[in-house]
């Protein structure tokens, strides 16, 4: 909830899923009410995690990603498996995430929801994930 700066992930999450909560307000405020957003967005049954135990800060190529995010499979799958059961929904962001791992889960069973990648929304992307994001959810409903 500390986070100030490159979090357009929770930003753009939030703005799609609660509009009549955000319409109204600049990201500042809405970066001040982020502990309440949080607790609103984790009451109403949504999880975000990461997709692998220890994300890397460093600039690496989508490739190598692909094949660490892959390479921690197992890992994962037990930490969704700690969280959900086999009838949740699961949303895959950011290509490396969908490349990584949408086989993987799907094969073991999980209800992963989105059958192409969702950009993740940073360096423009905003506005497609806005939209992408809240298509499907209108879809899953």
């Amino acid at each position: 909830e500390n986070v100030r700066n490159y979090d357009s992930l929770f930003l753009e999450i939030i703005n799609v899923l609660y509009p009549e909560d955000t319409n109204r307000l600049d990201i500042y405020t809405i970066r001040s009410l982020k502990k309440v957003f949080l607790d609103k967005f984790k009451s109403d049954g949504f999880y975000l995690i990461d997709s692998l135990e220890n994300p890397s800060e460093t600039k690496v190529s989508e490739k190598i990603k692909i094949k660490t995010i892959h390479n921690g499979i197992p890992k994962l799958i037990t930490h969704i498996e700690s969280l959900i059961n086999e009838t949740t929904k699961i949303i895959l962001i950011s290509s490396t995430v969908y490349y990584g791992a949408y086989i993987s889960l799907l094969e073991y069973g999980f209800n992963v929801v989105n059958m192409g990648r969702l950009v993740f929304p940073s360096a423009g992307w905003q506005k497609t994930f806005r939209t992408d994001f809240a298509d499907l959810l209108i879809d899953i409903k």
